[in-house]
């Protein structure tokens, strides 16, 4: 890795610019599987070549299946993603001018893993987070690519474009994933609320004609609606969400995660396939976890004595005359501030605990 180290304008802080070779960047990706889409057309030539190439008995015919543009307007080796390895570039998707198999927001990926990886795997094995809690650092973050942000503001932020056709793909290869998501979402959930909000308008007028009549007939009615709408919205998201995944090679992401750099267990084998792999104790998870729970227990036995405690407290000096001054009673108005403080002091005790 390359950094820079410079002074700001008062002197007064450090920055520390870096950035990553690609061909380092290439060989993380390579180390940790990282996933990465095919190129369909590179797909399939590779598979012709496997088929054509293959000996005698391990060759295939395909099934034909009619009508299959019905069944669906994917393409057969479309969205494919697989783990990454070196010499096989053309088989991935290439981006952006300088034909990368690499986006912007992977490079970052790859260079935060870095930086957190252990010694032993090439990394600096930093806890970024620690550092900058330790305050040792001030704040991490990747800089903006003017060129690619420039041409996700050219094809997202457009005056006149429905929710529903929203551009999510270049959001999701510039911020990433959670981002992406997060958008995703957002245009489902505006759409949606489109009927509701036109349903919900002529629901209002109708009992706003009753005089605001609590038992307007419209009432049941929207009810119902309301219900069904929140059924379906949900149900069309779960389907969108998932095709989201599959199209964005996110499909068993959690089954792919990677130790943490801080992990610390015992060097052993895989009884399932034999790799080298970390691993921590029964016992002492056990005892952990019961010391964790048993701490949890204790806080939240606190907790609820505690607020016991102000509920009949309230009760008392709400119901005695010694807590009214000048005719006003300040029983409840004291129970509010020793809740406010007990707060603050849980939730002081809290954060030492975590």
């Amino acid at each position: 890795m390359q950094n820079r180290l410079f002074y700001s304008v008062q002197r007064d802080e450090v920055y520390c610019k870096i950035r990553c070779p690609m061909p380092r960047l290439l060989r993380e990706a390579d180390r940790i599987n990282y996933r990465l889409r095919l190129e369909p057309a590179g797909l399939a030539n590779k598979l012709r070549e496997g088929h054509l190439k293959g000996p005698i008995e391990k060759q295939w015919k395909s099934v034909e299946v009619p009508s299959t543009s019905i069944e669906t307007d994917i393409d057969p080796y479309e969205y494919i993603h697989c783990d990454y390895r070196q010499g096989e570039d053309p088989m991935y998707q290439k981006y952006g001018v300088s034909e990368s198999v690499l986006r912007g927001v992977d490079r970052l990926k790859l260079i935060a893993n870095i930086i957190a990886a252990r010694l032993s795997d090439g990394g600096a094995f930093l806890d970024v987070h620690r550092l900058i809690k330790s305050k040792c650092m001030i704040t991490f973050f990747p800089l903006h690519d003017a060129v690619e942000l420039r041409d996700l503001e050219e094809k997202w932020l457009r005056m006149c474009q429905p929710p529903w056709k929203q551009y999510i793909q270049p959001v999701r290869d510039y911020f990433g994933e959670k981002i992406g998501l997060f958008f995703l979402f957002l245009g489902h959930y505006t759409t949606w609320l489109l009927p509701a909000s036109i349903v919900g308008f002529f629901a209002w007028t109708n009992v706003a004609s009753e005089a605001n009549d609590p038992d307007a007939i419209i009432i049941p009615y929207f009810a119902v609606f309301v219900g069904v709408w929140s059924t379906l919205f949900l149900e069309y998201w779960k389907r969108k969400e998932k095709l989201a995944a599959m199209k964005w090679g996110m499909v068993g992401f959690e089954d792919t995660q990677l130790d943490r750099p801080q992990f610390e267990g015992e060097p052993s084998t895989s009884p399932v396939d034999g790799r080298k792999m970390l691993y921590f104790p029964k016992a002492i998870l056990v005892f952990r976890e019961t010391i964790s729970v048993a701490v949890v227990g204790v806080l939240i036995l606190i907790v609820l004595c505690i607020i016991a405690s102000i509920f009949v407290m309230r009760i008392y000096m709400t119901q005695s005359s010694a807590f009214v001054v000048g005719g006003v009673a300040t029983g409840s108005i004291i129970a509010g501030i020793v809740n406010a403080v007990q707060i603050q002091v849980l939730n002081a005790i809290y954060g030492s605990v975590a």
